[in-house]
């Protein structure tokens, strides 16, 4: 796994991908290097190194143990990631966390069982029955979200931080609600276009 993830890294540099550098503020208010087995469980703060102003709120996405206050990353969209096969995580499966990370299951995201789920679709940990109907849940609705504005965030050295992603995912509106919008929206402006001049 690790010479598979090496390969890859080389792969990204003869592609000529700029890597970035991630500060991470303190996790769930615990200092840099310090856990106590759930430090890194749910919602970070983060900046890119080159906007330290833009900070934003990121989740964990793989099972490692640790977490660096700096390291370098390259900065992917979700398709990116995919395409480039960090760690085997399919598109869906890159969707599934950020349904998950964005709160869009009945539970909170910064629960730890939904973290578990998470690393899950990385390492095939076994889950509890509420694990496991957190992932299934969320798997159902990969399909009701558009994931644009979600960046996943990858070490450029494997083993030497958390892969991270962040970003908001929105709901995509049902055929039916745009039909009902589209068809509304015309009788208010045939309505506006019927209306009589009483000006005389």
């Amino acid at each position: 796994m690790q010479k598979l993830c090496l390969v890859l890294v080389m792969l990204l540099c003869a592609l000529g991908m700029q890597a970035s550098t991630l500060d991470t503020l303190n996790y769930l208010g615990y200092p840099y290097g310090l856990h106590d087995g759930s430090y890194y469980v749910g919602n970070a703060k983060g900046s890119l190194a080159s906007d330290p102003d833009d900070q934003f709120e990121m989740w964990c996405i793989d099972s490692l143990h640790r977490m660096e206050n700096h390291y370098q990353v390259y900065v992917m969209t979700l398709v990116e990631a995919t395409t480039n096969g960090y760690m085997g995580f399919s598109l869906a499966d890159y969707q599934t966390m950020a349904v998950l990370g964005n709160g869009f299951t009945n539970y909170n995201p910064n629960d730890s069982q939904v973290q578990h789920a998470i690393w899950s679709l990385g390492d095939n940990r076994s889950l509890t029955p509420i694990e496991q109907a957190i992932l299934t849940q969320a798997q159902a609705s990969i399909g009701n979200f558009d994931y644009s504005d979600i960046r996943a965030f990858i070490p450029v050295q494997p083993g030497i931080g958390q892969a991270m992603m962040e970003g908001e995912t929105s709901l995509v509106p049902e055929p039916t609600t745009l039909v009902l919008s589209g068809a509304g929206l015309l009788l208010v402006l045939g309505g506006a276009r019927r209306r009589p001049n009483n000006r005389n």
